[in-house]
């Protein structure tokens, strides 16, 4: 099982041919709502490689809340782990992207600010959990929920945009990064192959998830990560590519018998 831990949002997409500068005005060539937030992203990416993943979040009591509800479920996404604010309204990422892929953005984090380590049940993590974080969270949070993951014998990885600090690194397995931060190349750093967006990383963290959750060596993981985040369209209302079940196309001898 992937716990994937971390933000989740709707996003409101409007595509133009150019972004507009301050007190100038673009006429929108199309719009489209779609799940945002980093978590909501690897766990998508993740559940269309065929693993099995719990997402949590905290969403608010809102229209919003209900959307992201209905796509995590046709996902395949257990969203147990959601928790429901009635005080604080859904994540919102409102984008402007251009005909290039180039985006401006406004983030708010709505009820993502109450995302505490606290709600995951502690029998929800154990040997057979990867755990997956976001440095886009609190760290206090994300610290909290890395020490009892590995006091439960859980694998734990990360997407950040810069190297974790010390006392965080030496607890995760694997760390995701941009190619332009791998300056001190280690076993448990893995990069894409080439320049990617933010959602190509993300897509690609998640992939790369799915399959190291089958013990599947670490080159042919890669392979399949870097597939994942090439064939990442932006421009599309429905970004994130499906390679079929990851289980499907590995020898058996690299599945884990005690997977869950």
């Amino acid at each position: 099982m992937i716990l994937d831990f971390g933000y989740v949002c709707m996003e409101i997409l409007a595509k133009t041919k150019s972004i507009p500068q301050a007190g100038q005005s673009s006429n929108g060539l199309a719009h489209t709502l779609r799940i945002s937030g980093s978590a909501a992203s690897t766990a998508i990416a993740a559940a269309r490689m065929g693993a099995r993943v719990s997402l949590c979040g905290a969403v608010g009591n809102d229209q919003f809340a209900k959307i992201i509800l209905a796509r995590l479920q046709r996902e395949g996404i257990n969203p147990a782990g959601l928790s429901t604010h009635d005080t604080l309204p859904t994540g919102l990422v409102q984008t402007i992207m251009d005909k290039t892929g180039q985006t401006a953005q406004i983030i708010t984090n709505g009820a993502n600010a109450r995302l505490n380590a606290a709600q995951i049940p502690l029998q929800a993590i154990n040997t057979r959990t990867l755990l997956l974080l976001h440095d886009d969270t609190d760290a206090t949070q994300n610290t909290a929920l890395l020490a009892r993951a590995k006091n439960a014998g859980a694998r734990c990885m990360m997407l950040a945009k810069t190297m974790p600090e010390q006392n965080m690194s030496s607890m995760l397995d694997y760390i995701v990064l941009p190619p332009a931060t791998k300056n001190s190349p280690t076993e448990k750093i893995y990069t894409p192959a080439a320049p990617a967006s933010d959602l190509a990383l993300e897509i690609y963290c998640g992939s790369l998830a799915a399959a190291l959750q089958t013990a599947m060596p670490r080159q042919n993981a890669e392979n399949y990560a870097n597939a994942a985040a090439t064939l990442t369209d932006p421009l599309k209302n429905d970004p994130y590519p499906y390679l079929g079940d990851i289980e499907e196309k590995i020898k058996p001898e690299h599945v884990k018998t005690n997977r869950s």
